[in-house]
C-alpha cells in the first residue's frame, strides 16, 4: 500500500505542475485538501495532510483510502458516492470534523488520463459562503436534505451564469440572473440595479422577464435616479442590510408607484457592499407568501455571488467599448485631414455616433450663432422618408426644445424618458417617435442623436465632451 501512494503522490506532482488551470486555482483558492485516486486501484487514494488536519484529525490518524474519508461524509451525502464523484464539476460535500461539527467543501472535480490510466482528482476548498444555510444538526435527517439540496442547486446556479456569462451580453446576463433567482425563491417580479460610487445616484439597469413580460412596462433601462426619489426599497441602501416588506400595501411611507407598475405585494430587497461602498441593489417580489430568513440568506448569497460574474461583464464590455471609441476616433482623426467635403465628414462622425451608442436614428448638423439656424447636414437615410411633417426641412429656423436646450446651453442632454421631461416641447404631427435623446455640441456644431431601442451611453457623451 505504501508503494502504491508514493506512486500515486509522485504522480499528482508531475499532474500539478504541468497543468496550468490547477496551478491557477491553488494560486487564487484556499485549499484545504487533495484526494488523488488511481481508477484501477480499487482501495488506495492518496489524501493530503492539509485535508485531515482542516477537519482537526492527525494526517497519521488514517489510512490512504477512499472509505477513510467516506466515511466522514454527513449522512445526506453519501447519496453523491455513487451519483456524482464519477463526472467532472463542482459539488459541495459536507464532512464531519472530529469533534462532531459539520464544514463544507466545494470540490472541484477532474478526470485525468495518462498512458492508458485513468486518475481522479478531487481539489476540496472552504465553502465559507454556504455556512450560514446549515441547519442545526439535531434536527431529523429530512431537514439535513433540504439545506444540502439548497446547496447544490446554489452551486449549479454559479456555474451556470458563469457559462452563460461568458457568450451573453451584460444585459442578458443580469436578466438570467433575476430569471434564475426568482424561480429559486418563487418570486415573479425580480430587479437588478447599480449604484454609482456617489451613493446618491442609481443606475437602472435589468428587470426579470416574467417583470417585463407580466407585469409592467419599463421605460427607464438607463436612466440615473436619485436615490432620495426612489421608494422604499431603496431603505436597504440608508440600513445597508437586507430590507423585507411582507405587507408593502400598508407601509405608511411608501411614496407609490409610476404608472404601469405592477402591484407590489411583498418585496425583499438586497444591497450588494464591496470594499465599503454599495455597488448594486438586487431586488425580488409578490411571492405567495412572506418571506422568511431563509430567503434573505439565498437572496443575499445570490446578490454577492452574482456581482463577481456581473462585475467581470461589465469590465470586459467597458473595455471592448473603449477599443470602438479609440477605433473611431482615430478614423475619424484620419478622414479630418484628408476630407474637405462638410457632408462627408458628417457622415462619418454620424455613424460613428450611432454605431457607439446603438441608436436608431441620428442627425449631424451646424448651428449658425448669427441668425440662430441649425442645418442638417447629414441625417440617418430612412428618417427622411418616415418623417411625415408637412414642408420639412433640413433647417430649422428655431431651435426650441431639447435641441435649443443643448444650443443654449452648450451641454451634452441625456433623456431615456422623454415625455416626463420639463425640457421637452413634444414633436410636430407626423415626426418619428423619439423615445430616448442625446445631444452633443460640438464647438463648430453639434452631434444629435434621436431614439433608438435600448439606452444612450453617458461614457460616450463625456467623452466627446472632452
Amino acid at each position: 500500500m505504501d508503494r502504491q501512494i508514493r506512486k500515486l503522490k509522485n504522480r499528482l506532482q508531475d499532474f500539478i505542475k504541468k497543468d496550468v488551470s490547477i496551478l491557477e486555482l491553488m494560486a487564487t483558492e484556499t485549499i484545504s485538501g487533495l484526494l488523488f485516486k488511481d481508477l484501477s486501484m480499487e482501495k488506495a487514494e492518496y489524501i493530503s495532510p492539509g485535508f485531515w488536519k482542516s477537519l482537526g484529525f492527525s494526517p497519521d490518524s488514517h489510512m490512504h483510502m477512499s472509505t477513510e474519508w467516506g466515511k466522514l461524509l454527513d449522512e445526506s451525502n453519501h447519496d453523491l458516492l455513487v451519483n456524482h464523484l464519477d463526472k467532472e464539476g463542482e459539488v459541495v460535500l459536507r464532512f464531519r470534523r472530529k469533534e462532531g461539527t459539520i464544514e463544507p467543501y466545494r470540490c472541484d472535480i477532474r478526470f485525468i488520463e495518462d498512458k492508458g490510466t485513468a486518475y481522479r482528482l478531487i481539489i476540496l476548498m472552504p465553502a465559507y459562503e454556504y455556512q450560514h444555510l446549515l441547519l442545526p444538526e439535531k434536527l431529523p435527517l429530512l431537514e439535513h436534505l433540504k439545506p444540502y439540496n439548497d446547496l447544490q442547486m446554489l452551486v449549479q446556479t454559479r456555474h451556470s451564469l458563469i457559462r452563460y456569462a461568458s457568450n451573453h451580453s451584460l444585459e442578458e446576463l443580469l436578466q438570467k440572473v433575476l430569471d434564475d433567482l426568482g424561480q429559486i425563491v418563487q418570486s415573479p417580479i425580480g430587479f437588478y440595479h447599480f449604484v454609482n460610487p456617489d451613493q446618491k445616484t442609481l443606475e437602472l439597469q435589468q428587470w426579470s422577464t416574467r417583470t417585463l413580460n407580466e407585469f409592467c412596462s419599463i421605460s427607464g433601462k438607463g436612466m440615473h435616479y436619485d436615490i432620495n426619489n426612489a421608494g422604499v426599497w431603496v431603505e436597504c441602501v440608508h440600513e445597508r442590510k437586507p430590507v423585507v416588506h411582507n405587507d408593502y400595501g400598508s407601509l405608511p411611507h411608501k411614496k407609490g408607484l409610476p404608472e404601469n407598475h405592477a402591484k407590489i405585494t411583498r418585496e425583499l430587497v438586497v444591497p450588494v457592499i464591496q470594499d465599503g461602498l454599495i455597488v448594486a441593489i438586487l431586488g425580488v417580489g409578490n411571492k405567495s407568501r412572506a418571506y422568511d430568513k431563509k430567503d434573505i440568506e439565498i437572496v443575499s448569497y445570490f446578490a454577492d455571488m452574482s456581482w463577481s460574474i456581473v462585475q467581470k461583464k461589465k469590465l470586459e464590455e467597458e473595455m471592448e467599448l473603449q477599443k470602438h471609441i479609440d477605433k473611431a476616433l482615430a478614423n475619424l482623426s484620419a478622414s479630418l485631414l484628408t476630407q474637405t467635403n462638410l457632408a462627408d465628414v458628417s457622415e462619418e462622425v454620424l455613424e460613428a455616433a450611432k454605431q457607439l451608442t446603438k441608436s436608431r436614428y441620428g442627425y449631424v448638423g451646424t448651428y449658425e450663432e448669427e441668425n440662430g439656424f441649425l442645418t442638417c447636414h447629414t441625417m440617418t437615410k430612412d428618417i427622411w422618408e418616415q418623417c411625415k411633417v408637412p414642408d420639412k426641412s433640413i433647417v430649422f429656423e428655431k431651435c426650441t426644445g431639447l435641441f435649443g436646450w443643448v444650443l443654449d446651453k452648450k451641454q451634452p442632454i441625456l433623456l431615456n424618458d422623454i415625455k416626463n421631461d420639463p425640457r421637452s416641447i413634444g414633436t410636430p404631427a407626423g415626426h418619428i417617435e423619439i423615445k430616448a435623446f442625446l445631444g452633443v455640441p460640438a464647438t463648430r456644431g453639434s452631434i444629435i442623436l434621436g431614439s433608438k431601442p435600448s439606452n444612450f451611453i453617458l461614457n460616450f457623451i463625456c467623452y466627446l465632451i472632452f
